[in-house]
């Protein structure tokens, strides 16, 4: 009886050991999406300047731009670049939103509350991206912004994120499959109400 104490308490010692460590963690995520988001913030700001001083240079002298293609190439390219920084800051922003929404887990407990499903779908898409490096996978969502649900908000994120991830492999192992007959494989998500 004395041994299977012993089994008990060691593990419940290394269940509490677990549960500290990612305590720790969730407390080091949110330096660290601190950290980044201030750093975000002056690329942000970097890019309006920049984007302000490009207008200005584009109204004071419209005309030797136009008359000079290598400018107006140049003009464009750094338009370009502008509009990649903000699409690229906002994908961060999202990136770090959703990992900050997991790390919340393990510093708060379960309640049930409302919630959009969208939100919590899109943030499972960002997840999955971060998951395997990517921009974007192949997914269509078809729901409404306002579609609500009450349940515990972090464990729908878990099987969101499972069903997206399990669907990318497949559409992954798929078009290797079908390459050679130029198809493109979707995801769609939809909402369906049942009465």
């Amino acid at each position: 009886m004395s041994c299977e104490y012993i089994e008990k308490s060691k593990h419940q010692q290394q269940l509490l050991f677990e549960s500290e460590k990612f305590a720790s963690i969730a407390g080091m995520v949110d330096g660290l999406s601190h950290q980044i988001k201030n750093r975000l913030n002056n690329f942000v700001l970097a890019s309006e300047l920049l984007g302000s001083g490009l207008e200005d240079l584009k109204t004071k002298h419209a005309q030797f731009i136009e008359e000079n293609s290598d400018v107006g190439t140049f003009v464009s390219d750094v338009q370009n670049l502008i509009k990649s920084i903000k699409e690229n800051v906002n994908k961060t922003n999202s990136l770090i939103k959703t990992v900050l929404i997991f790390s919340v887990k393990s510093k708060t407990p379960d309640k049930f509350e409302h919630f959009y499903l969208k939100e919590v779908i899109v943030s499972s898409i960002n997840l999955v991206c971060m998951k395997y490096n990517i921009s974007s996978i192949p997914v269509i969502v078809d729901m409404d912004d306002r579609d609500v649900v009450y349940g515990l908000r972090h464990q729908i994120q878990e099987v969101c994120f499972n069903c997206i991830d399990n669907a990318y492999e497949a559409v992954i192992e798929k078009t290797e499959h079908i390459k050679k007959i130029y198809l493109m494989i979707l995801i769609k998500i939809s909402i369906m109400y049942l009465r």
